[in-house]
């Protein structure tokens, strides 16, 4: 049995199972205090994977002309789950790519835990979890990204609303409910699985685990293919 990180995996890889991540330790929500202040958005997560626009004078000129603070908190960051000042975030790994079908949706849930919008780009872990309009903006270039800015500058109303509806959205990816899929995934599909399995023939068993090789070749090969055809992010 594989556990997968996106249910977009699970329909790719046999015999696997999507259980999101744990919440993240030690976040920091976005301190009500705040209010409807709207002069602060943070990038979380390793610097490499920022799209290059968002790490250009042009991007930093572009929030600077509407007062805004630009913050990139990464894993070596003291403030790395800190959303007290922050009042958007935004997580775009490309505008020129899209899928990063390995990838969680984990941006977006931190978003929602710590009530504050979230500007995001066209990942498939992403749309997964979308429900509706104000569950996250999605953008595909620069340009779009600094119209999303604009609009939750201009719209507190929105601003709240998205941050309302992401309170309720992390209620599904509390301990609780995670410890809850695991426990199925680990006492009801496991334990069901590890039945049909011993009650294989050991020419069976050895057929599943060629079976299983080639399969990992295969995989790999067409990793390493998409790689060199710059398509990596669609790679399971």
């Amino acid at each position: 049995m594989r556990v997968s990180q996106n249910r977009t995996q699970t329909r790719l890889i046999l015999d696997s199972h999507y259980v999101s991540h744990w919440p993240q330790p030690g976040i920091i929500g976005r301190d009500p205090a705040r209010g409807d202040t709207f002069n602060s958005i943070a990038y979380f997560g390793d610097d490499k994977n920022i799209a290059s626009e968002l790490r250009s004078a042009d991007w930093s000129a572009f929030l600077a002309r509407r007062g805004i603070d630009w913050h990139v908190r990464n894993a070596h960051s003291s403030r790395n789950t800190d959303f007290s000042d922050i009042d958007a975030v935004i997580g775009i790994r490309s505008f020129r790519h899209a899928g990063y079908i390995r990838k969680p949706a984990s941006k977006l849930v931190n978003a929602w835990i710590a009530g504050v919008p979230a500007i995001l780009g066209r990942e498939i872990a992403f749309r997964e979890q979308r429900r509706s309009a104000v569950d996250y903006l999605e953008v595909a270039s620069v340009a779009e990204a600094g119209d999303a800015i604009d609009r939750l500058a201009a719209s507190p109303a929105l601003r709240r609303s998205m941050v309302e509806n992401g309170l309720a959205r992390a209620k599904e990816f509390t301990v609780q409910h995670i410890t809850a899929r695991w426990r199925h995934v680990l006492f009801d599909l496991a334990q069901k699985a590890a039945v049909r399995w011993s009650a294989r023939s050991p020419a069976s068993r050895r057929m599943f685990f060629l079976r299983r090789q080639l399969e990992r070749k295969a995989r790999g090969a067409a990793h390493r293919a998409l790689r060199a055809l710059g398509q990596e992010q669609y790679a399971i």
